[in-house]
């Protein structure tokens, strides 16, 4: 399922430099089909369950490369009448389809994100001209203030699409979630009471985590009392409409003013296609469309042209696959399809829950299930990421409730029992051997601590596997009878001792108290190591980025959890040596690196200063903050946009 070359590997295949002749189109096809073997992802195949990406339809597919060959531009009935038509055709299928209002107007984007945007253009379209400003003509200077509700669950599509037209993020008011991840309704109205003006309030068909839904008929009613206008991220779960057995969980989701979904997604056609639909399309039209050239002016014959309600100007045909899969499937096989998804997702939970160690955390509502292995971050990263090795199947794991927990997406018309059942059997296999390899946990008891303090002997050393402390035997080292804390940030602690004759414990503990951190006892007489990961994962809203700060000293060092504030490095005497620290910030849903580096920092008493080196080094959005108190100094790391990075 997953790709095998790595990004080196393909360059070379592909070729690092543009030759001076180019070779045949046989010759780069070859190249390119033989790059694909191992460097492309089965996300459109039966058993890719990480993430909501749908798998594609034959027929799709098929329509998809038609659309290719005739390469007609589809942004204006002349350009290709056929490409506006079935634009025209599939549009008013999916109103029908989706039970929304008559008269409802859509537009083809190239996903989620713009379908947001030209949704919630259309509403500060509308909000704005009700109280007779032009933002189309005089922008959004000295405008009527728009204020935005959104969920504490809600995408962060959400937030682009509300910095990309200006509003900014500053304009939102998180309202808090329930514990299934849906907005909360009494909370939404105590929000709109505390705020007067022109209102969006943004809810959610489809938690991304759980598949919950909101309770859109009361966010709508209490939307209608504010004179609100109310928008529906539905990437996935607006496709829940077109099943009978389905659309209850959507009740009320008529009553809204524009909704937002994904034919990529549950529709099964090839990337890209979102789709936008408003209610108002007065106000949609009026914010997308454009003062034409002579030579564009359209004569009235024929449909609308499609760039008549999206933001793209030339653009392709998206629709021709969306009429593709529609007129193949029908109603009754649009219902069964999105059925089929909800389906497999409850055998997936049914299968998983009944191993003992295994828990699911949600109660599948659509095609989302969590499931958590032991009641451990740690074992659930590790069985994960196991499984994505083997190819079996690929999952992800998410941060839910403060806890990792794996994702299971189902999304692909392709994905049959069989397919389930292999995949649990690869996840229980891989758990299985998970716990094998794990070193048999300590119980660390909770003792007096002194200052937090400990000492470190010069031979400390840095190493990619963590930080490697050698305790001193100075006078001021710790003492037989003394503790010290193992530093943290977060709840993931992990140390590793070594006592004289080579032998090592290895301690692990996941615990959520910040409070009480556990703690090593210092052992008489022995040259012990401690290695300490040093983590965050409780300063992002979704938890999908970590930060790892691994530092070494020389001399005397207290490092202290920095929660919830900045990401606190340590702190040395003033006549201390210098003090180095390496951090990386790491993306937990893709596993790779967002940023790294090391920072070198000492007390300069000529200046009365903090001297940090290597700060070149340091991503665009990360500050280093050095300070100083009278004895002490201090470094700090933050992110410039907390929304970014997930830590301050």
């Amino acid at each position: 399922m997953n790709a095998t070359a790595t990004a080196e590997d393909l360059a070379e295949t592909l070729g690092l430099l543009l030759p001076e002749i180019g070779c045949t189109p046989e010759e780069a096809i070859d190249v390119l089909a033989q790059a694909g073997q191992e460097g492309t992802v089965a996300s459109s195949g039966p058993r890719w369950f990480g993430l909501v990406v749908g798998g594609t339809l034959p027929v799709a597919i098929a329509a998809d490369w038609l659309t290719s060959a005739w390469d007609n531009n589809g942004r204006a009935y002349v350009l290709g009448p056929l490409n506006a038509v079935a634009e025209h055709l599939a549009a008013k299928w999916l109103v029908d389809l989706l039970n929304l209002p008559r008269g409802t107007s859509v537009g083809f984007t190239s996903g989620s994100t713009m379908a947001h945007f030209t949704a919630l253009a259309a509403a500060r379209h509308r909000l704005l001209a009700d109280r007779g400003w032009d933002v189309e003509r005089d922008g959004l200077h000295a405008a009527p203030p728009v204020h935005v509700a959104v969920g504490a669950g809600r995408h962060i599509t959400i937030d682009l699409a509300l910095r990309y037209l200006g509003f900014g993020t500053a304009a939102m008011t998180v309202v808090p979630e329930d514990e299934y991840g849906r907005l909360n309704p009494a909370e939404l109205q105590h929000a709109l009471r505390t705020h007067h003006g022109p209102t969006i309030v943004c809810a959610q068909a489809g938690n991304v985590d759980t598949g919950a839904c909101d309770q859109l008929a009361q966010i709508c009613d209490i939307a209608s009392e504010a004179d609100a206008w109310v928008h529906v991220d539905g990437a996935f779960g607006l496709w829940a409409a077109a099943s009978p057995d389905l659309r209850h969980h959507l009740h009320g989701l008529e009553t809204a003013d524009s909704w937002a979904t994904d034919a990529h997604k549950w529709l099964n056609v090839p990337y890209d296609c979102g789709i936008v639909f408003v209610a108002d399309s007065h106000a949609h039209q009026a914010a997308m469309t454009h003062s034409p050239a002579g030579y564009l002016s359209h004569d009235g014959s024929g449909p609308c042209d499609p760039s008549d309600w999206v933001p793209e100007f030339s653009r392709r045909a998206r629709a021709i696959p969306v009429w593709a899969a529609l007129r193949t499937l029908g109603r009754r096989g649009l219902a069964d399809l999105v059925n089929h998804y909800c389906a497999m997702a409850r055998l997936f939970a049914t299968l998983l829950a009944a191993a003992p160690g295994i828990e699911v955390l949600n109660t599948v509502i659509l095609a989302q299930v969590l499931a958590r292995f032991d009641d451990s971050d740690d074992v659930t990263r590790r069985t994960v990421a196991s499984i994505q090795a083997s190819g079996t199947c690929w999952l992800a794991t998410t941060t839910w409730h403060r806890q990792t927990a794996m994702r299971v997406s189902v999304a692909s018309w392709a994905t049959t029992e069989s397919d389930v059942r292999r995949s649990v059997d690869a996840i229980l296999r891989a758990w299985r051997e998970v716990r094998q390899q794990a070193v048999p946990t300590h119980t660390i008891g909770r003792q007096q601590m002194n200052d937090d303090e400990a000492v470190f002997h010069p031979e400390s050393q840095y190493s990619g596997e963590g930080v490697h402390l050698r305790l001193g035997t100075c006078d001021s080292a710790p003492k037989p009878s003394d503790t010290i804390r193992s530093v943290r940030i977060g709840p993931l602690v992990k140390a590793v001792t070594y006592d004289e004759t080579g032998r090592h414990q290895e301690w692990e503990t996941d615990t959520p108290d910040t409070a009480g951190l556990p703690l090593l006892k210092v052992i008489e007489n022995t040259a012990q190591i401690i290695t300490v990961y040093l983590r965050d994962d409780t300063g992002s809203e979704d938890g999908r980025y970590s930060l790892t700060i691994e530092s070494f000293a020389y001399g005397k060092v207290t490092t202290r959890s920095g929660n919830p504030a900045s990401a606190f490095i340590g702190a040395m005497p003033k006549d201390g040596p210098p003090m180095t620290a390496a951090f990386n910030v790491r993306d937990e849903q893709s596993g790779q690196y967002a940023a790294t580096g090391a920072i070198h920092f000492i007390w300069n008493p000529g200046t009365e200063s903090v001297d940090v080196a290597n700060t070149t080094d340091l991503p665009a959005n990360m500050a280093c903050e050095p300070t100083s108190t009278a004895n002490t100094f201090t470094l700090r790391l933050r992110a410039k946009h907390p929304a970014d990075w997930g830590f301050r």
